[in-house]
């Protein structure tokens, strides 16, 4: 499995020009006052979607088909997406964190570190669910056929996340029935996290088990 992890950081290194853009987007974006709650995910999820994209590179030209006489078996070379994946996207939500407390620090003022570690939290959820949606899909389908649902998934997951962060601000005028609800989840936060944790990990299991299973129909 380490040449799977070494071919793919050679594919990342060959994409520094595109690298270089997103990371001046994201720059951009940080410096012109962006909320950082929309900069955090969009760097995370942009970073992933560029190491998932590993995958089409591998496609292209019947390269699976030589990678596959290789001692690498489809199990293999499906968890190796999945470490490599949510590996590169974490890493870049961890940097990015690093740079919005330093622009914090010259600002002083602005959000906390307590609202920062929770906004890098949600980051790390994101690459983990756009890794077990976007992995499969990418086995399945190659990046030309799933480029739209790729980006349809990114903008519907950020938009999700900024719609459960403000959750109880928006169900305070709604309903009594929305303010218990919110009540609720606030009273017992530790535990509907460690259910999240745990539908988490199911999800992604049951997303690796379908790209193993989709390699394995495939004809190289």
């Amino acid at each position: 499995m380490r040449g799977l992890f070494e071919k793919d950081i050679r594919i990342i290194k060959n994409q520094k020009k595109m690298m270089l853009i997103f990371v001046a987007m994201g720059i951009l974006l940080l410096v012109s006052g962006v909320e950082i709650s929309f900069v955090l995910p969009y760097m995370a999820s942009v970073m992933t979607s560029v190491a998932i994209s590993t995958i089409s590179y591998d496609s292209m030209d019947n390269g699976n088909r030589f990678l596959f006489t290789l001692p690498v078996s489809r199990k293999d070379y499906a968890t190796e997406k999945y470490l490599f994946s949510c590996g590169f996207g974490v890493l870049s939500a961890l940097i990015t964190a690093i740079a919005c407390r330093i622009l914090l620090l010259v600002r002083a003022g602005g959000m906390s570190a307590g609202t920062l570690g929770m906004e890098t939290l949600t980051c790390l959820l994101i690459v983990l669910i756009l890794a077990d949606l976007m992995v499969p899909l990418q086995i399945k389908f190659g990046a030309e056929k799933s480029k739209i649902v790729i980006l349809a998934t990114v903008g519907i997951l950020v938009l999700s996340f900024e719609i459960m962060k403000n959750l109880d601000q928006s169900m305070q005028g709604i309903s009594r029935w929305g303010r218990n609800l919110g009540q609720i989840i606030c009273d017992y936060k530790l535990l509907f996290g460690a259910v999240a944790v745990i539908l988490l990990v199911l999800l992604t299991f049951l997303s690796w088990m379908i790209s193993c299973h989709v390699l394995e129909k495939q004809e190289m």
